[in-house]
Protein backbone atom coordinates (compact mmCIF):
# COMPACT_ATOMS: atom_id res chain seq x y z
CA UNK A 1 0.00 0.00 0.00
CA UNK A 2 1.15 3.36 -0.88
CA UNK A 3 1.08 5.74 1.79
CA UNK A 4 2.58 9.51 2.66
CA UNK A 5 3.76 10.70 5.84
CA UNK A 6 2.37 13.88 7.13
CA UNK A 7 3.05 15.95 10.38
CA UNK A 8 1.36 19.29 11.14
CA UNK A 9 3.63 21.04 14.10
CA UNK A 10 4.80 17.98 15.10
CA UNK A 11 1.88 16.01 15.11
CA UNK A 12 1.86 13.40 12.85
CA UNK A 13 0.02 11.39 10.14
CA UNK A 14 -0.51 8.99 7.79
CA UNK A 15 -2.32 9.55 4.31
CA UNK A 16 -3.42 7.42 1.42
CA UNK A 17 -4.32 8.10 -1.95
CA UNK A 18 -8.43 8.54 -2.70
CA UNK A 19 -8.21 4.58 -3.68
CA UNK A 20 -7.74 3.26 -0.02
CA UNK A 21 -11.16 3.84 2.09
CA UNK A 22 -11.73 2.87 5.61
CA UNK A 23 -13.26 0.09 4.59
CA UNK A 24 -10.62 -1.48 3.54
CA UNK A 25 -8.80 -1.79 6.92
CA UNK A 26 -9.72 -3.08 10.06
CA UNK A 27 -8.90 -1.08 13.62
CA UNK A 28 -5.72 -3.38 14.18
CA UNK A 29 -4.39 -2.24 10.95
CA UNK A 30 -4.87 1.91 11.99
CA UNK A 31 -3.13 0.50 15.46
CA UNK A 32 -0.51 -1.89 13.53
CA UNK A 33 0.39 1.38 10.91
CA UNK A 34 0.85 3.98 13.61
CA UNK A 35 2.80 1.85 15.64
CA UNK A 36 6.26 3.67 15.98
CA UNK A 37 8.24 0.30 16.74
CA UNK A 38 6.14 -1.68 14.14
CA UNK A 39 4.65 0.32 12.02
CA UNK A 40 5.01 3.79 10.45
CA UNK A 41 4.74 5.35 13.35
CA UNK A 42 2.19 8.32 13.79
CA UNK A 43 -0.67 9.79 16.27
CA UNK A 44 -3.65 9.40 13.05
CA UNK A 45 -4.21 8.23 9.54
CA UNK A 46 -6.29 9.77 7.00
CA UNK A 47 -8.60 9.07 4.28
CA UNK A 48 -9.96 10.97 1.20
CA UNK A 49 -13.38 10.55 0.32
CA UNK A 50 -15.57 12.13 -2.12
CA UNK A 51 -18.50 14.19 -0.43
CA UNK A 52 -21.98 15.69 -1.24
CA UNK A 53 -20.79 18.88 0.76
CA UNK A 54 -17.64 19.96 -0.11
CA UNK A 55 -15.07 19.22 -2.31
CA UNK A 56 -13.49 16.47 -0.21
CA UNK A 57 -14.72 14.38 2.79
CA UNK A 58 -11.51 13.59 5.17
CA UNK A 59 -11.78 10.84 7.47
CA UNK A 60 -9.66 10.67 10.53
CA UNK A 61 -8.53 7.82 12.64
CA UNK A 62 -7.04 8.09 16.08
CA UNK A 63 -3.59 5.66 16.51
CA UNK A 64 -5.92 3.31 18.67
CA UNK A 65 -8.19 2.77 16.06
CA UNK A 66 -11.35 4.54 17.05
CA UNK A 67 -12.18 7.68 14.38
CA UNK A 68 -12.12 11.35 15.05
CA UNK A 69 -14.91 13.58 14.03
CA UNK A 70 -12.10 16.77 13.57
CA UNK A 71 -8.32 16.81 13.68
CA UNK A 72 -7.10 20.65 13.16
CA UNK A 73 -3.67 19.53 12.27
CA UNK A 74 -4.71 16.79 10.41
CA UNK A 75 -6.88 18.89 7.58
CA UNK A 76 -4.03 21.12 7.21
CA UNK A 77 -1.59 18.14 6.13
CA UNK A 78 -4.61 16.67 4.25
CA UNK A 79 -5.03 19.93 2.51
CA UNK A 80 -1.31 20.06 1.41
CA UNK A 81 -1.57 16.93 0.27
CA UNK A 82 -4.41 17.55 -2.21
CA UNK A 83 -2.78 20.73 -3.47
CA UNK A 84 0.21 19.58 -3.82
CA UNK A 85 -0.36 16.40 -6.05
CA UNK A 86 -3.03 18.60 -8.04
CA UNK A 87 -5.87 16.33 -6.62
CA UNK A 88 -7.63 19.85 -6.71
CA UNK A 89 -7.17 22.96 -8.84
CA UNK A 90 -8.20 25.21 -6.19
CA UNK A 91 -6.39 27.16 -3.23
CA UNK A 92 -9.23 27.59 -1.13
CA UNK A 93 -10.31 23.95 -0.54
CA UNK A 94 -13.91 22.99 1.64
CA UNK A 95 -13.66 19.93 3.43
CA UNK A 96 -15.88 17.56 5.28
CA UNK A 97 -15.56 15.95 7.98
CA UNK A 98 -17.88 14.71 10.57
CA UNK A 99 -17.65 17.79 12.22
CA UNK A 100 -19.22 19.99 9.35
CA UNK A 101 -17.62 21.52 6.47
CA UNK A 102 -14.39 23.81 6.64
CA UNK A 103 -13.07 26.55 4.06
CA UNK A 104 -9.19 26.19 4.11
CA UNK A 105 -7.04 28.57 2.25
CA UNK A 106 -3.50 27.69 1.29
CA UNK A 107 -0.19 29.58 1.45
CA UNK A 108 2.96 28.51 -0.82
CA UNK A 109 6.27 28.61 -0.66
CA UNK A 110 9.10 29.94 -2.98
CA UNK A 111 9.08 26.68 -5.05
CA UNK A 112 5.14 26.52 -5.30
CA UNK A 113 4.21 23.75 -2.24
CA UNK A 114 1.75 24.63 0.13
CA UNK A 115 3.63 25.56 3.40
CA UNK A 116 0.44 26.68 5.61
CA UNK A 117 -3.15 25.83 5.27
CA UNK A 118 -5.93 28.80 7.47
CA UNK A 119 -8.59 26.36 8.56
CA UNK A 120 -12.37 27.78 8.98
CA UNK A 121 -12.73 25.81 12.15
CA UNK A 122 -16.04 26.42 12.61
CA UNK A 123 -17.80 28.18 16.29
CA UNK A 124 -16.77 26.58 19.26
CA UNK A 125 -20.18 25.51 21.86
CA UNK A 126 -19.93 25.49 25.25
CA UNK A 127 -22.85 23.81 26.17
CA UNK A 128 -22.09 20.18 27.93
CA UNK A 129 -24.30 17.90 25.20
CA UNK A 130 -22.03 19.24 22.40
CA UNK A 131 -18.92 18.53 24.14
CA UNK A 132 -20.02 15.07 25.28
CA UNK A 133 -20.28 16.02 29.10
CA UNK A 134 -23.44 14.72 31.21
CA UNK A 135 -25.37 17.40 32.62
CA UNK A 136 -27.54 20.36 31.01
CA UNK A 137 -26.33 24.29 30.40
CA UNK A 138 -22.40 25.05 30.23
CA UNK A 139 -19.45 23.81 32.19
CA UNK A 140 -16.99 27.10 32.67
CA UNK A 141 -14.42 27.15 35.43
CA UNK A 142 -15.94 24.71 37.17
CA UNK A 143 -14.74 21.87 39.83
CA UNK A 144 -13.53 18.64 38.08
CA UNK A 145 -12.27 15.89 40.07
CA UNK A 146 -10.84 12.34 39.86
CA UNK A 147 -9.08 9.81 42.03
CA UNK A 148 -7.46 12.73 44.16
CA UNK A 149 -6.58 15.16 41.48
CA UNK A 150 -9.07 18.19 41.24
CA UNK A 151 -8.87 21.16 39.00
CA UNK A 152 -11.29 23.97 37.33
CA UNK A 153 -12.42 23.22 33.57
CA UNK A 154 -14.31 24.23 31.26
CA UNK A 155 -16.24 22.14 28.15
CA UNK A 156 -15.81 23.07 24.63
CA UNK A 157 -17.06 21.88 21.62
CA UNK A 158 -14.96 22.30 18.12
CA UNK A 159 -16.78 19.40 16.99
CA UNK A 160 -15.04 16.87 19.65
CA UNK A 161 -14.94 17.06 22.97
CA UNK A 162 -12.55 19.24 25.08
CA UNK A 163 -11.47 19.71 28.60
CA UNK A 164 -9.65 22.87 29.13
CA UNK A 165 -7.91 23.24 32.29
CA UNK A 166 -6.54 26.60 32.86
CA UNK A 167 -2.84 24.97 35.14
CA UNK A 168 0.24 24.52 33.03
CA UNK A 169 1.50 21.06 33.08
CA UNK A 170 4.69 19.73 31.59
CA UNK A 171 4.11 16.87 29.68
CA UNK A 172 5.51 14.29 31.80
CA UNK A 173 2.93 15.98 34.56
CA UNK A 174 0.22 15.85 31.82
CA UNK A 175 0.81 11.85 30.73
CA UNK A 176 -0.10 11.13 34.53
CA UNK A 177 -3.40 13.35 34.82
CA UNK A 178 -4.56 13.26 31.37
CA UNK A 179 -5.72 9.96 31.03
CA UNK A 180 -7.89 10.17 34.13
CA UNK A 181 -9.95 13.11 32.77
CA UNK A 182 -9.52 11.79 29.46
CA UNK A 183 -11.94 8.78 30.71
CA UNK A 184 -13.60 10.91 33.12
CA UNK A 185 -17.06 9.54 33.90
CA UNK A 186 -18.76 12.99 33.22
CA UNK A 187 -17.35 12.13 29.68
CA UNK A 188 -19.44 8.96 28.53
CA UNK A 189 -17.52 9.06 25.03
CA UNK A 190 -13.98 10.00 26.37
CA UNK A 191 -12.58 13.67 25.86
CA UNK A 192 -9.94 15.65 24.89
CA UNK A 193 -8.34 17.32 28.02
CA UNK A 194 -6.22 20.74 27.53
CA UNK A 195 -3.47 21.61 29.97
CA UNK A 196 -3.32 25.80 29.37
CA UNK A 197 -0.79 28.45 31.28
CA UNK A 198 -1.11 32.15 29.99
CA UNK A 199 2.20 33.21 29.11
CA UNK A 200 1.07 36.62 28.22
CA UNK A 201 -1.57 38.85 26.14
CA UNK A 202 -2.46 36.53 23.64
CA UNK A 203 -0.17 33.81 24.55
CA UNK A 204 -1.06 30.94 25.96
CA UNK A 205 0.82 27.80 26.03
CA UNK A 206 -0.75 24.43 25.62
CA UNK A 207 0.13 20.73 26.29
CA UNK A 208 -2.77 18.44 25.27
CA UNK A 209 -3.74 14.71 26.09
CA UNK A 210 -5.59 13.71 23.12
CA UNK A 211 -8.73 11.20 23.02
CA UNK A 212 -7.61 8.37 21.68
CA UNK A 213 -3.85 9.16 20.85
CA UNK A 214 -2.53 10.68 24.53
CA UNK A 215 0.10 13.09 24.41
CA UNK A 216 1.03 14.90 21.30
CA UNK A 217 3.30 17.19 20.16
CA UNK A 218 0.33 19.19 18.99
CA UNK A 219 -3.67 19.42 18.45
CA UNK A 220 -5.56 22.05 16.42
CA UNK A 221 -8.77 21.40 17.89
CA UNK A 222 -6.90 21.80 21.49
CA UNK A 223 -5.36 25.06 20.30
CA UNK A 224 -9.06 26.21 19.22
CA UNK A 225 -10.64 25.29 22.05
CA UNK A 226 -8.05 26.55 24.46
CA UNK A 227 -9.05 29.88 23.05
CA UNK A 228 -12.58 29.72 23.15
CA UNK A 229 -11.70 28.69 26.60
CA UNK A 230 -9.81 31.71 27.15
CA UNK A 231 -12.72 33.77 25.82
CA UNK A 232 -15.32 33.06 28.28
CA UNK A 233 -13.55 32.77 31.20
CA UNK A 234 -12.29 36.44 30.25
CA UNK A 235 -8.62 35.51 29.98
CA UNK A 236 -7.62 37.05 26.77
CA UNK A 237 -9.06 39.68 24.20
CA UNK A 238 -11.00 37.78 21.58
CA UNK A 239 -10.61 40.92 18.92
CA UNK A 240 -7.04 39.91 18.73
CA UNK A 241 -5.15 36.59 17.07
CA UNK A 242 -3.58 34.31 20.18
CA UNK A 243 -0.37 32.87 19.35
CA UNK A 244 -0.83 28.93 20.94
CA UNK A 245 2.30 27.10 21.60
CA UNK A 246 2.18 23.28 21.59
CA UNK A 247 5.48 21.20 22.31
CA UNK A 248 5.42 20.76 18.53
CA UNK A 249 5.22 24.48 17.66
CA UNK A 250 2.80 27.53 17.41
CA UNK A 251 -0.04 28.04 15.82
CA UNK A 252 -2.04 31.37 15.12
CA UNK A 253 -5.86 31.33 16.00
CA UNK A 254 -7.80 34.59 15.62
CA UNK A 255 -11.77 34.54 15.71
CA UNK A 256 -14.01 36.27 13.35
CA UNK A 257 -15.74 39.19 14.84
CA UNK A 258 -18.81 39.14 12.17
CA UNK A 259 -19.56 35.46 12.71
CA UNK A 260 -18.22 34.09 16.24
CA UNK A 261 -15.96 31.40 13.86
CA UNK A 262 -11.92 30.08 14.90
CA UNK A 263 -9.93 30.36 11.99
CA UNK A 264 -6.64 28.42 12.73
CA UNK A 265 -3.40 28.62 10.83
CA UNK A 266 -0.84 26.98 10.96
CA UNK A 267 2.15 24.37 9.16
CA UNK A 268 1.71 21.54 6.66
CA UNK A 269 4.83 19.28 5.90
CA UNK A 270 5.26 16.16 3.83
CA UNK A 271 8.04 13.87 5.58
CA UNK A 272 8.31 11.08 3.67
CA UNK A 273 6.26 8.46 1.47
CA UNK A 274 6.67 4.59 0.50
CA UNK A 275 4.90 1.20 0.42
CA UNK A 276 3.77 -0.96 3.40
CA UNK A 277 2.85 -4.36 3.32
CA UNK A 278 0.08 -5.52 5.87
CA UNK A 279 1.22 -8.67 5.29
CA UNK A 280 4.18 -8.17 7.67
CA UNK A 281 1.51 -7.49 10.56
CA UNK A 282 0.07 -10.88 10.28
CA UNK A 283 3.57 -12.38 10.08
CA UNK A 284 4.51 -10.86 13.27
CA UNK A 285 1.10 -12.00 14.86
CA UNK A 286 0.89 -8.32 15.67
Amino acid sequence: MKFYKYQGAGNDFILFDPGVAPKDLEPDHIRFLCDRHFGIGADGVLFIQPSEKADFFMRIFNSDGSEAEMCGNGIRCFVKHLVDFRLTAKDSVQVQSLAGVHVCRTFRDAGGQVSDVEVGMGRPRYDRSASGMEGEGTFVAQLVEKDGHSFHGTAVSMGNPHLVIFEGKSIEEAEIVGPLFESHPAFPSHTNVEFVEVKGPQHLKVVVYERGSGITLACGTGACASVAAAVIEKRIEPSKPVRVDLPGGALSIRISPETGEIWMTGPAVRVFEGDIDLGVMEEDGA
